[in-house]
């Protein structure tokens, strides 16, 4: 696929960041305590993460998590639709 790997640590232990042509596009970190299963997040990039996070809301999804700050790389959040899927939110620190 063509991709780099650059390791670093995070506040939860050693994280994996993936990149295509300089471009972070993954991330890879280990199994958290409490989750059962191996799973996916796909962090969708938004403009503004408080404005998603109401909107979040207002359709019926729940915010998992407040927004917090990844060194280097901007705010983040999870969330979850109104079915159960889980999803990441990331305004970049460069937007």
């Amino acid at each position: 696929f063509g991709l780099t790997l650059d390791h670093q640590q995070s506040p939860a232990g050693p994280y994996i960041l993936l990149k295509s042509n300089g471009q972070d596009v993954a991330g890879v970190d280990q199994a958290q305590p409490g989750v059962p299963v191996a799973s996916w997040c796909p962090y969708i990039r938004v403009d503004d993460l408080e404005k998603t996070r109401a909107r979040i809301a207002e359709l019926g999804g729940q915010n998992l998590t407040d927004a917090f700050p990844v060194p280097d790389t901007g705010d983040m959040s999870l969330a979850m639709d109104p079915i159960g899927a889980v999803f990441g939110l990331l305004k970049p620190s460069w937007l």
